[in-house]
């Protein structure tokens, strides 16, 4: 392995180890390793070196091997997941070689593909009962029938109007597919059949053979059962399949709908009578070895082996999916929402997985901040005052907005912290001056004349009622004060861990206005006061020149 790998590996804080098994020309099996981190220039994979495995594929090997390499390169603390595929050795919650790595490394979560998953649920739900895999294995020669020889297709397309889709071994949604067609299809399928029996000139013996065998499956009760069985649990799978194969949806919103796919299948388990009778009334009741006996507590229970084989499939493949909820902490999508009620379910899901990892309350002050930024609330204290008769905020709200996002000449930090403190004196003076007002041609000295009556444009605001909200401004600023440090604390924290482009700062952050009254016309109100406009002049510049 190279020295920069190295070097990479020993630097990164957490890892995540992924390990696939291949086989190779020399037809030896082949485990490669493969790193996952994060560097200060992103997201890094790097393949390591093979393994050979031909003779150690049990759980207990592989996991020795996993653990061993991650000894080796220093990476057992700082395991955070491990990915394999969904074979049982490697991916089973009981003996697999996850499970045996987390016993290690309780932190060290085991992820799957989503789709994949829901693949194998269907394709191991159903290969544990013998009349299942006999069922799809006629069904998937079904497809193949067709295939082989043009002239079949030719006919298919003639009769059915619809071809039948091909099954892949590892897609489930392909035996969806062909469930589907084959149900929907059936009678046109059985005249097709028909018609090769009795057009048998026209067709080899082989041809004649599988036609004469696949007219009766058609007609056959087990396989009509299975047939409206499977058709109706696809039918929910194909719904949830989609949602999992897209990557828009967040983790939380595909274990919802994991849970009410969970639900529909239960659900089935009242749907087998109207199934029974169904297939009764096409093919007719059992027969040969089927009936004997009660046909139908017989194939009740077979309805109730798949069902449960689909439910324990789902809980073992998705249950650690569940520990992944955190992630949706960092969804954009879900800021807003956020803001007016922090997420404590994901919150506290992050703490259980990877609590030690985290200072947690500071965590949770910086997502808190985060979250306010991204919906353009701002966490400065505030306050609304009404005049008498009037709707619209009186100048305590204004002059402290205003002065929040005030912006002044550029002058040194320290200066202008300084300039912030002496300058509260000045401002209160100015706005007692400004409520006494000026007549309208006061040439002499306030000491020579009698003090004006004041009243304002409206002609209805008293004296009493300013000096009401002067001094209501007076206590809103000290207020604004006190709490301004503790504000400043949390935005040079929020500033600290954001990375500003050296230009953004140089031209933007030291800009001020100057501190205007309620009254007066800043220069440039007619640009939009967008909430990251607000958020930058109010906490962000004033954070950044404290770092």
């Amino acid at each position: 392995m190279g020295e920069t790998i190295k070097e990479e590996i020993s630097k990164a804080p957490f890892v995540a180890l992924m390990l696939d098994e291949t086989t190779d020309v020399s037809n030896a099996a082949q485990l490669s390793f493969v790193l996952r981190f994060v560097t200060d220039s992103g997201v890094k994979e790097r393949f390591v070196k093979f393994e050979d495995v031909t003779g150690k594929k049990r759980a207990e090997d592989v996991a020795a091997m996993a653990l061993g390499f991650l000894e080796e390169h220093g990476c057992m603390g700082k395991l955070v997941a491990q990915c394999y595929d969904g074979a049982a050795v490697m991916a089973s919650g009981l003996n697999g070689v996850q499970a045996k790595v987390k016993e290690k490394i309780p932190q060290a979560l085991f992820i799957h593909c989503y789709a994949h998953a829901l693949n194998l649920v269907l394709s191991q739900g159903v290969v544990k009962m013998k009349e299942c895999r006999i069922f799809f294995s006629h069904l998937s020669g079904l497809a193949a029938f067709f295939s082989r020889s043009p002239k079949r297709t030719q006919l298919l397309d003639e009769i059915c109007q619809k071809r039948l889709p091909r099954v892949a071994p590892t897609r489930c949604n392909f035996a969806s597919r062909l469930v589907c067609t084959v149900f929907e299809k059936k009678d046109a399928l059985k005249d097709l059949f028909d018609y090769i029996v009795e057009h048998h000139e026209e067709f080899d013996d082989a041809a004649i053979l599988s036609a004469d065998g696949y007219l009766s499956n058609l007609g056959n009760f087990e396989f009509g059962f299975f047939l409206s069985t499977f058709n109706e649990i696809f039918a929910h799978a194909d719904v949830l399949f989609d949602i999992l194969q897209n990557k828009s949806f967040d983790m939380q919103f595909c274990l919802t709908r994991v849970e009410e796919f969970c639900i529909c299948i239960e659900g089935q388990r009242d749907r087998f009578d109207q199934i029974y009778d169904e297939t009764v009334q096409d093919t007719g009741l059992p027969t040969g070895r089927r009936a004997h006996g009660d046909s139908r507590s017989h194939y009740k229970k077979l309805h109730n082996g798949i069902l449960e084989n689909i439910l324990n499939q789902v809980q073992n493949r998705f249950k650690d999916h569940e520990k992944l909820s955190f992630l949706s902490l960092l969804d954009p999508q879900q800021f807003t929402s956020f803001n007016s009620n922090f997420p404590e379910t994901a919150f506290a899901s992050l703490t259980e997985s990877y609590g030690p990892h985290f200072d947690l309350s500071r965590l949770k002050t910086e997502l808190s901040v985060m979250y306010d930024a991204a919906s353009g609330s701002v966490p400065l204290p505030s306050g609304q005052l009404t005049v008498e008769g009037e709707g619209e905020p009186g100048p305590s709200s204004k002059a402290a907005n205003e002065e929040s996002r005030g912006e002044e000449a550029e002058v040194p930090v320290q200066e202008e912290v300084e300039d912030y403190e002496s300058s509260s004196d000045e401002e209160e003076a100015a706005m007692d001056s400004q409520c006494q007002g000026q007549s309208e041609a006061p040439t002499q000295d306030a000491t020579d004349t009698e003090p004006p009556v004041v009243v304002s444009e409206s002609g209805k605001i008293s004296i009493e009622v300013e000096a009401g909200n002067v001094a209501a401004l007076r206590d809103e600023m000290q207020t604004l004060r006190n709490g301004w440090d503790a504000i400043l604390s949390e935005a040079s924290m929020v500033a600290k861990e954001m990375e500003v482009p050296p230009h953004f700062k140089k031209e933007l952050c030291r800009e001020r206005r100057r501190k205007r009254f309620h009254d007066e016309t800043a220069e440039g109100t007619g640009q939009e006061d967008r909430p990251e406009t607000t958020f930058r002049n109010t906490v962000f510049f004033t954070a950044m020149d404290h770092k």
